[in-house]
């Protein structure tokens, strides 16, 4: 009798943790984007169901170009802009910065998350984003048709004394027609912007 009930409690106890295991629940608050089964079909324990969007904080990946990769770090804020609100600005924070470049573009992929404050932005929308800098500094910025690539260096000619004067420079943050020079311009110098590609060390030029 005794080997009868502890065989009926282990049954019962079989029961109900298939009928546990027969309910999903939610890892994360969210809504149900896509449904990929149906009701009273028969699914396996690695097929998927449903995809789950989390809306209230979303994530931004960002293409940040190459010269500018060493003006970002994690924790620094952001504020983004999509299309459809225009005056709006929703702010929020890089998570990761990924550690390669993508060989083709030559931008570095770089992770925030914003508050969806009010549930305004959608998965999937672009968005216009500024990235905060920590700490403001001193920078010079040229005209970008100043400066002249050569394989792997950067040139530019400062203007002196009716001549050309060739300089190695190190360029920065690219904005609108203008580029930060980090090193090798100083301030209040003049720099050539016309006919750049034929311009050499010590040629005459105009002023």
């Amino acid at each position: 009798a005794q080997s009868a009930a502890d065989a009926a409690r282990t049954q019962i106890e079989t029961a109900r943790k298939a009928i546990s295991d027969a309910v999903i629940i939610a890892p994360i608050t969210g809504y149900i984007a896509e449904r990929t089964a149906d009701l009273g079909e028969f699914v396996s324990t690695t097929q998927k169901v449903a995809t789950i969007v989390r809306t209230s904080i979303l994530r931004l990946r960002i293409d940040v170009p190459e010269q500018s990769v060493g003006q970002v770090t994690v924790g620094q804020g952001v504020s983004a802009q999509v299309s459809a609100y225009p005056d709006r600005n929703f702010s929020g924070t890089v998570t990761r910065i990924s550690p390669n470049l993508n060989a083709t573009s030559r931008t570095l992929v770089v992770e925030a998350e914003v508050e969806n404050v009010g549930g305004l932005l959608k998965p999937g929308q672009f968005a216009t984003v500024r990235i905060t800098q920590s700490t403001l500094k001193p920078t010079v910025m040229i005209p970008a048709v100043a400066v002249r690539v050569d394989g792997e260096t950067n040139k530019v000619f400062i203007v002196k004394d009716g001549r050309a004067e060739e300089r190695i420079v190190k360029t920065g943050v690219l904005e609108n027609d203008l580029i930060e020079i980090q090193q090798g311009v100083q301030e209040n110098e003049s720099v050539a912007v016309s006919n750049v590609g034929q311009l050499y060390d010590g040629v005459s030029v105009r002023q």
